[in-house]
């Protein structure tokens, strides 16, 4: 019975687990712009001249027409998207320049796991890798996320920032300004997962080892 239990448990704690990739997959998708400037181009080419059919600002949605990434005739990959312009129904995009999301509605909830150290200008990186100021700032103490991991070395950081009607935002900041607050929600749930599975696990040949021992003594009080 008790090893019944445990099965079950386990089972329902990798359901949940895993719950939030099968939603991901089975969804809608569409990339969101990581720079301004990126080009929706008519076809994957971006040797092709007059080839552009119109140029994403930093963090535009686009509608994928299918989930997996082609290798255009340049050898890059693309992801295909849905457009409507002159009676063209679908663009490329270069993958290495969006973020694939799973819907096309704004994000409210930040797993801050930073604060500003001072007040920080926001800025936005373009594809030809520098910097510009989108004109907003963040005050001092506000939370943040970091969304690639820290680097110290690094003069920016790129964040996540929660903007005055709730929705979260996605720039840049001087990685001077940030302090690190500590471990994220996410990463503590990560954790307690995996100790609770190692834990089921123990509890599972615990019993088998005690069930073993058992046999053991009958047997041999039996001879």
């Amino acid at each position: 019975m008790k090893k019944f239990i445990v099965v079950t448990l386990m089972f329902l704690l990798t359901f949940v687990t895993f719950s939030k990739i099968g939603a991901f997959a089975s969804g809608e998708k569409y990339v969101k712009s990581l720079y301004s400037g990126v080009r929706v181009l008519n076809e994957p080419n971006v040797d092709l001249e007059n080839n552009v059919l119109l140029t994403l600002n930093y963090g535009d949605v686009l509608k994928l027409k299918q989930n997996d990434t082609i290798v255009g005739d340049d050898g890059s990959n693309y992801y295909i998207v849905e457009v409507n312009i002159e009676n063209v129904l679908q663009g490329y995009v270069l993958a290495s320049f969006v973020n694939l999301v799973d819907n096309s509605s704004p994000i409210r909830n930040l797993d801050a796991n930073a604060k500003t150290k001072s007040e920080a200008k926001i800025y936005s990186k373009t594809v030809d890798e520098t910097f510009e100021e989108t004109g907003e700032t963040l005050n001092a103490g506000e939370s943040i996320k970091i969304v690639d991991g820290y680097n110290s070395s690094k003069q920016y950081t790129r964040i996540q920032y929660k903007l005055e009607n709730g929705e979260i935002a996605i720039g840049y900041i001087e990685t001077s300004k940030i302090q690190i607050s500590g471990v994220s929600r996410s990463t503590i749930g990560a954790i307690i997962i995996i100790v609770t599975t190692i834990s089921l696990v123990l509890i599972v040949f615990g019993i088998k080892g005690r069930h073993k021992k058992a046999l053991k003594k009958l047997v041999v009080g039996k001879k």
